[in-house]
Parts: C-alpha cells; sequence; structure tokens
C-alpha cells in the first residue's frame, strides 16, 4: 500500500465499517490533526484501490469486468 502500516489499515478497517451517524460523532469528537490523519489514510486508501483496479483489470477478461468492478465498489469511499 502507498506508505501505509498495519496502523493505518486497522484504522481504514474502522472507517469502513461505522454507519454514518457513527463516522459523523468520531468525526465531531477529534481534533484537527487527527482529522487531517483520517483524510490521509481515507485518501492513500483510495490511492492504493485505483492502483489495484489498474493492475488486476489485466487479469480479467476483457469482455466482461462488471463483477470485479461490482465487487469494488463497497470499498469505495
Amino acid at each position: 500500500m502507498i506508505n501505509m502500516n498495519d496502523k493505518d489499515m486497522n484504522n481504514i478497517y474502522y472507517i469502513l465499517n461505522r454507519t454514518p451517524e457513527q463516522l459523523e460523532d468520531w468525526w465531531n469528537s477529534m481534533d484537527n490533526e487527527d482529522q487531517e490523519y483520517a483524510m490521509w489514510i481515507i485518501k492513500a486508501y483510495r490511492k492504493e484501490l485505483d492502483r489495484m483496479e489498474t493492475v488486476y483489470d489485466d487479469f480479467l477478461p476483457k469482455d466482461d469486468t462488471s463483477l470485479a468492478k461490482e465487487y469494488l465498489k463497497k470499498f469505495q469511499l
């Protein structure tokens, strides 16, 4: 991943598994520094997903990538 460590990935998993209400409460409870960090890991994870899509596109059948793209949608922020 793009300069992300295990702690960063655990934090991404936390973010991805919250409801919108939980995320709002969590976001509002943080100071500016923590919010900046959260945005950094979200952006880094998003870039990694884009990179993975490009890499794995080469392994998918050229005529139908809808299954993979549909699967990847659940990981997009």
